[in-house]
């Protein structure tokens, strides 16, 4: 990209800097042309004067037209910028949602033995209760006797 925005830098600067000098030689060639049509001296000194201002203020836009030129190469960095981290962003959820799901299926057969020994345990919890209830009884009946 830096090469890229050192280009397109380089190009809007030739372009305003083109487009400032061809506004001051025009001006400059109108003005020499005004004084070779027009009659007087005063007008001749007008029609020059208005040639180096018209020239004056081409060169003045100068600066105004580098930042602008500054300007697009930011915002075309900022656009590259965002497209590279939306891209980034993309590849990073497919990997983390590709991830996810081989996890969550080496899970499934480990849930599926943790629910069996829940079960089983359960079971014989269930036992446990009843074999602790026969033995009081066998101890009431021992007492008993």
């Amino acid at each position: 990209m830096q090469g890229a925005a050192g280009l397109l830098l380089e190009e809007e600067i030739r372009q305003a800097v083109s487009g400032t000098v061809g506004t001051a030689s025009g001006a400059a060639a109108i003005g020499l042309a005004l004084t070779i049509v027009l009659p007087s001296t005063s007008e001749d000194l007008l029609a020059l004067a208005i040639a180096v201002l018209v020239s004056y203020v081409g060169i003045l836009n100068l600066p105004l037209k580098r930042s602008e030129a500054k300007s697009k190469v930011r915002r075309a960095a900022t656009r590259f910028s965002e497209e590279v981290e939306a891209a980034m962003e993309a590849e990073a959820t497919a990997a983390l949602d590709g991830t996810l799901e081989r996890v969550f299926a080496a899970m499934v057969p480990w849930e599926a033995a943790a629910a069996k020994d829940v079960a089983r345990i359960e079971g014989e919890l269930v036992q446990q209760e009843q074999l602790v209830k026969q033995l009081k009884e066998l101890r009431i009946r021992i007492r008993r006797s």
